[in-house]
């Protein structure tokens, strides 16, 4: 079966079918373009949004780091000052843990005899060991308030009061578990060492839980998927789901190869890269921030995880809307075709068709519309007029001459009216003359008849005659 369309449909099918490939190829090309640029935002997002954890996590270590050294600051004044009163620097060790809240414990402790020179008169009490040395420790270690002492500062352990007293700089402890007041607390301390004449006599610091860090750090999930981890300058990890990979090196973390990043955290400068994770099964974008602190001249890092189909979520979004809305675009680009084929060819091509069948049919007194358009449909409909109205001027002659041939036919007809009667006296006339010569031969014919009549009769006698003048001359000539 053979499938007949009209122009419209052809135009219809095939400016529609040419617009659709056009706008599909088009909104391809955008939809690549616009997914591509939108990954290239969730990187730039996941970059900022990197960029701002790391920002507030420096902030807020610098903020225990400057109160530590506000601490120790303060404990070298006093020191400076002659003040020998250990009641002084408790005091100020109380007020400053009394101020920050959020902190686990305050601290500060001084050589053997470095403070008053008299360790001796302080033996056992609640603020000192058995060594009498100022090594005052306060803490929240229970939810209350504990006046304590410090019980680490020599041996295994006592980097966090070593490193300072050796090196006169701050330090940041890994995070470290602690035997404090006989329970186990994972803490990290930021350590500043106490000067007197430029050389350190002490170190005070501060200490905090990791549990907070922990869960603000576990439950930052980039992109709803992705997970943040909390490095120090020596490569050991501050936060983990699993707490026994606190403190613990990059490399013990997963058995993926990961040294670039593992170097980039130590030497604290920042890298990106999108790798395979083979225990994830999926691309992985990663990143090491840097994480400045002040008044610590070592950057920690964030180790940022966050799988690459998340960051592509927001572009796969906006391909199928675009995809979407293409379609429905297509759709209604279609319909606006064909909308405006019917409307600007098939309704004024049917109107003019009509026209036509009409003009076939001798129908000269119609009017025909759209001869006031500027386009092709507007030009045959201007020659659709001068075809009506040579039509109706061929319509007028062809009457007019069957007028006229109806006149000479009538005037013929008359004419030969005229004639028959003519013609028809002549004839009566030749018909009366010939009748009188029928009459006249009919006559002579009955004269002649009766002359043949005379004559036979005569002929007879004759003949008679001339048998007897046979018989005669037979007669003689037998006589003879």
């Amino acid at each position: 079966m053979r499938l007949t369309l009209g122009l419209s449909s052809k135009i219809i099918l095939i400016g529609g079918g040419a617009l659709a490939v056009l706008l599909t190829a088009g909104i391809t090309a955008v939809t690549r373009i616009a997914e591509n640029r939108v990954l290239e935002s969730s990187l730039e997002t996941g970059r900022t949004l990197s960029k701002q954890l790391a920002a507030e996590v420096g902030r807020d270590l610098a903020l225990d780091v400057g109160t530590a050294a506000s601490l120790a600051s303060s404990l070298s004044a006093l020191k400076a000052n002659g003040t020998t009163d250990r009641g002084a620097y408790d005091a100020i060790i109380d007020r400053t843990f009394a101020d920050q809240t959020h902190l686990l414990g305050v601290w500060a402790g001084f050589e053997p005899d470095a403070l008053d020179g008299n360790d001796a008169a302080f033996r056992n009490t609640p603020r000192s060991d058995d060594t009498g040395r100022f090594i005052s420790y306060v803490n929240r270690i229970g939810g209350t308030d504990n006046i304590s002492h410090l019980t680490v500062y020599a041996g295994p352990g006592s980097e966090y009061y070593q490193i300072p007293m050796s090196t006169g700089k701050t330090y940041l402890t890994p995070p470290t578990i602690y035997d404090i007041a006989g329970q186990k607390v994972m803490t990290l301390s930021a350590s500043v060492p106490i000067l007197a004449g430029g050389k350190p006599i002490g170190v005070a610091g501060v200490d905090v839980e990791l549990d907070g860090w922990n869960k603000r750090l576990n439950e930052t999930k980039p992109f709803g998927t992705g997970n943040v981890l909390l490095f120090t300058d020596a490569g050991l990890v501050v936060n983990h789901p699993k707490p026994e990979l606190r403190g613990r090196p990059m490399k013990d973390l997963t058995t993926e190869d990961i040294t670039d990043y593992a170097r980039a955290v130590t030497e604290g400068r920042g890298l990106e890269r999108v790798s395979w994770s083979p225990s994830l099964e999926k691309n992985v974008f990663r990143m090491v921030v840097p994480v400045k602190i002040t008044g610590y001249d070592k950057p920690w890092s964030l180790f940022i995880n966050i799988p690459e189909e998340s960051m592509r979520a927001a572009s796969v979004d906006v391909r199928d809307s675009m995809i979407l809305g293409g379609i429905v675009l297509v759709i209604l680009v279609v319909v606006a075709l064909a909308i405006t084929v019917i409307m600007l060819i098939k309704r004024p091509l049917t109107a003019s068709m009509g026209v036509i069948g009409r003009l076939t049919e001798g129908q000269t007194g119609i009017d025909i519309p759209g001869t006031d358009r500027r386009d092709e449909i507007g030009g045959l409909n201007r020659a659709l007029v001068n075809f009506r109205d040579t039509l109706a001027e061929a319509e007028r002659l062809r009457l007019a001459q069957a007028a006229a041939e109806r006149r000479a036919e009538e005037a013929r007809r008359e004419s030969t009216l005229g004639l028959a009667d003519t013609l028809e006296r002549e004839v009566r006339g030749i018909a009366d003359e010939m009748t009188g010569l029928a009459q006249d031969l009919e006559r002579g014919a009955a004269e002649m008849r009766g002359i043949a009549d005379t004559t036979s009769a005569n002929s007879a006698t004759v003949a008679a005659a001339g048998e007897e003048t046979n018989v005669n001359v037979q007669t003689v000539a037998t006589a003879t």
